[in-house]
């Protein structure tokens, strides 16, 4: 014998999920690409007067702003991700 066939419930179902993770891919790393793109484009001035000017003095400590840029894409991240949640529970409720 062999496997079952699925039921048209069962395949849709599968259908939604597919659906629902490639919107998951499509929401978290686009945004995760402009995210790090824009953190690029903010240092890129820094680093260029940092190493061309002499005596050139951040007032802002590098360590601070690697933890800026962390947080910054932390909470890009965490939004897409809860984002993409509230899709599947909303998708959930609707079947």
């Amino acid at each position: 014998m062999g496997s079952p066939t699925p039921t048209s419930a069962s395949t849709a179902d599968e259908a939604r999920r597919a659906e629902l993770r490639l919107r998951t891919v499509g929401v978290v790393f686009p945004g995760a690409q402009r995210t790090l793109l824009g953190l690029v484009i903010a240092m890129l001035p820094s680093v260029v007067l940092a190493s061309r000017i002499s005596g050139f003095v951040l007032s802002v400590r590098w360590w601070q702003l690697g933890v800026l840029a962390a947080a910054t894409y932390a909470a890009a991240f965490l939004a897409a991700v809860l984002s993409a949640h509230k899709l599947r529970v909303t998708e959930a409720r609707a079947t």
